[in-house]
């Protein structure tokens, strides 16, 4: 067997990003634990994982539930859009995600974000970041987009932002990478 062998690997010829705790910091984690910490409980990483990337509404369910919250579900959305409203223009870009951004773009990768956020919430989180923004070749933003029919785990995101790729590539050459791999 030669010892210098090198793999040969498929070029990337596109990248999607997930926009909340991969580009940007993760604000969102910190609104709910502040409101499971109003009640005493604690927002662990088991239940994040378990709600990451779902629509608010589904996420406020399983979150009440488990955390057994004594709050209704539309008291805890309203808890969490004011925890939004002022954190999410503080949003921070992750470092290295904007170093590999910038060399995607600078080498001609087309590049896209997915959020599972609401456009208000997008934009909020975007204050100050539009140079960012204007790295990529688009955003798919699909809080309340009727075009999303299951939201995260399942893949349906990405494929939909892939699709809106010039000469997208076909769904079985898109990689996801799995939440567990956080």
């Amino acid at each position: 067997m030669a010892a210098n062998k090198q793999a040969s690997f498929n070029p990337v010829t596109r990248v999607i990003f997930d926009l909340d705790g991969v580009v940007l910091d993760k604000v969102y984690t910190a609104a709910v634990e502040e409101v499971a910490g109003r009640y005493g409980k604690t927002y662990t990483w088991e239940l994040r994982k378990r709600v990451m990337g779902m629509p608010d509404a589904d996420a406020a369910r399983i979150v009440i539930d488990t955390l057994e919250l004594p709050i209704s579900q539309d008291y805890y959305l309203y808890e969490l859009d004011h925890l939004y409203k002022n954190s999410l223009p503080n949003s921070k870009v992750m470092p290295s995600a904007e170093q590999l951004i910038r060399h995607l773009h600078a080498h001609g990768v087309p590049i896209a974000a997915n959020t599972s956020s609401v456009p208000l919430s997008f934009g909020l989180k975007m204050t100050h970041h539009e140079d960012a923004l204007l790295l990529f070749n688009h955003a798919f933003i699909s809080g309340g987009d009727p075009e999303l029919k299951h939201g995260k785990p399942n893949p349906d995101i990405f494929l939909i932002s892939a699709s809106k790729f010039h000469d997208h590539p076909a769904p079985e050459k898109v990689l996801s990478r799995p939440e567990n791999m956080t």
